[in-house]
């Protein structure tokens, strides 16, 4: 059985961003590159997206180039038409359709600015909610532009399970023991109570804005999402960190910032601040892990100091993976109509001079 974590070849069933360039209006289709497969993304005329390999199964070609009709997405090549679940509907020189005409889809959401996809026939767990699941109308969301990582999403993932590194490389101490806890078999959460007594300048400015101690908690989602809570003297703002992989083991983020939405006077400009506020902190507290991280060769020799990380490693050894080719079985020439040959005598054969 071929390794999960950390391994660039396979890819787990999760939510991960869409690297779209720009938003798609109805009536658009595009594709991306993701799972080391072309993959389309279209809106139907309903304004609903739908997510499919973008391989059209007749000669190979990219349905992202196609066009939208109504509900259905039509190849530029040879106007064959697909559903959003990836069944064929049309074929304009046949009276039938092929059962191998359709190609697999996945599951597409749209949350907080950003496009979601889910690596499989169906979700097997929602989109991380942010701040103990407020609802999205109320938050504000603050997007960080996407950052490339010459490392793994599981390698940075576990970052905030790495309980050790909080006193190393950020010096917090903890006014009592971490808690951990496996909540299911996609998430692992810590609960920290941080005591600020270090000298960094991090530490220092958190002093003045809250007490001698923050609650925060990190949770992991599927292996290539993280989210953190924390409360600073009544201050909330969680960070969800999302990871697409590439086949060459490196990875993009996309980093989403949120408060509960302010509904006072001048809120907007208070709702500004406090994310300002939040992403100021992250970006301090994730200075040196962005510098490790990108030059890190990961290696698992862990030591009893590391039982958490051999929890999440484990976790993700476990988690299901999917790629559509795993179960593709070529296609026999002999099973396959083929149109029949002209008969050779028939044929006009010219010779080198065209005669």
């Amino acid at each position: 059985m071929e390794a999960v974590f950390n391994n660039p070849s396979v890819f787990v069933q999760s939510w991960y961003v869409v690297p779209l360039k720009r938003k798609l209006r109805t009536g658009e289709a595009t594709s991306v590159e993701m799972f080391n497969r072309r993959i389309a993304v279209f809106r139907d005329s309903n304004d609903q997206l739908h997510a499919i390999d973008a391989r059209c199964p007749h000669l190979g070609s990219d349905l992202g180039l196609g066009c939208v009709i109504k509900d259905h997405l039509r190849c530029q090549f040879h106007h064959w038409s697909f559903a959003g679940n990836g069944q064929c509907v049309d074929v304009p020189a046949m009276n039938t359709i092929p059962g191998w005409a359709r190609v697999d889809s996945y599951p597409i959401q749209e949350r907080y600015g950003a496009v979601w996809l889910f690596n499989g026939p169906k979700p097997l767990f929602p989109i991380p909610p942010p701040l103990g699941g407020i609802a999205e109308d109320k938050l504000r969301v603050s997007r960080f532009p996407a950052r490339l990582f010459r490392c793994h999403p599981h390698v940075i993932s576990c970052n905030g399970l790495d309980l050790h590194h909080f006193k190393t490389v950020h010096q917090f101490d903890f006014a009592k023991p971490p808690v951990v806890e496996v909540l299911d078999p996609y998430r692992i959460r810590v609960n920290l109570s941080i005591r600020l007594s270090g000298d960094s300048l991090l530490l220092k400015i958190l002093r003045c804005i809250t007490s001698q101690t923050i609650e925060s908690s990190f949770t992991t989602y599927g292996g290539n999402m993280a989210i953190t809570e924390a409360e600073l003297g009544g201050f909330r703002f969680s960070t969800l960190f999302t990871f697409l992989p590439f086949p060459d083991g490196r990875s993009i983020s996309r980093t989403f910032m949120f408060v509960p939405r302010n509904y006072k006077l001048h809120s907007f400009a208070t709702d500004r601040i406090a994310l300002g506020l939040a992403g100021i902190i992250m970006i301090m507290l994730l200075r040196e892990d962005c510098k490790l991280f990108n030059n890190i060769q990961f290696q698992p020799h862990l030591v009893s100091a590391d039982s958490v990380l051999a929890t999440f490693i484990r976790q993700i050894s476990a988690l299901p993976v999917f790629d559509p080719t795993m179960n593709l079985v070529p296609p026999q020439l002999e099973t396959v109509w083929m149109p029949p040959l002209p008969d050779i005598g028939s044929l006009k054969i010219f010779d080198r001079g065209g005669q």
